[in-house]
């Protein structure tokens, strides 16, 4: 009885530690995963958005417009679908100095010489809970939340394509340049 019982707790202690060994072997630059509880879907990103500033020198030297890029996926039941999600903010005292900063309803992001335009709606989509709103976490506060359904292609070549700069268009039909502010992220975590 006492082999029994040894065998039994080497086994299972075994069976822990091959646990753990799994668990240290994922890699830190994995993408994050979280299940939006509401609805069942889960949904995918990637560790860091991209990072792109628009400068309005008429209003403030040291403040900006951010526009934040980053890859999703949603997955419900097996149905995938891929989003290039869109975080609007400013650090422009706007409403007081600066006009109302209006959301977009397009970007355009140079990939390979040519333009890609990309139509911009609100995020999360009608399948998901408000709670999944937040995505990627920001220093700014944001303004708005949008996304585009893009494909996995589209994805890796804009994640290629390293874009030094997007174009944002917004219900005026004006176009606004938005300059990279940080090393642009790598989103090869989400699409490996």
């Amino acid at each position: 009885m006492r082999r029994i019982a040894t065998a039994a707790y080497l086994f299972v202690g075994s069976c822990l530690l091959g646990l753990l060994g799994c668990q240290s072997l994922r890699s830190a630059d994995a993408p994050l995963s979280r299940l939006d509880a509401s609805t069942g879907t889960t949904v995918v990103i990637a560790r860091e958005p991209m990072v792109f500033a628009r400068l309005d020198a008429q209003f403030s030297r040291s403040a900006r417009d951010y526009v934040y890029l980053g890859p999703a996926q949603t997955n419900r039941q097996g149905v995938r679908e891929y989003f290039l999600w869109i975080g609007v903010a400013s650090t422009l005292d706007r409403g007081y100095f600066a006009p109302e900063n209006e959301l977009p309803i397009e970007i355009e992001i140079m990939i390979q010489g040519e333009p890609m335009a990309f139509e911009l709606d609100d995020w999360p989509p009608p399948y998901l809970s408000p709670e999944s709103a937040n995505l990627y976490s920001t220093p700014v506060e944001l303004q708005g939340r949008l996304a585009s359904r893009i494909t996995y292609d589209q994805l890796r070549l804009i994640n290629e394509a390293r874009p030094d700069r997007i174009f944002v268009r917004g219900a005026d039909a004006r176009m606004r340049a938005f300059s990279v502010w940080t090393t642009s992220s790598d989103w090869a975590d989400f699409l490996n």
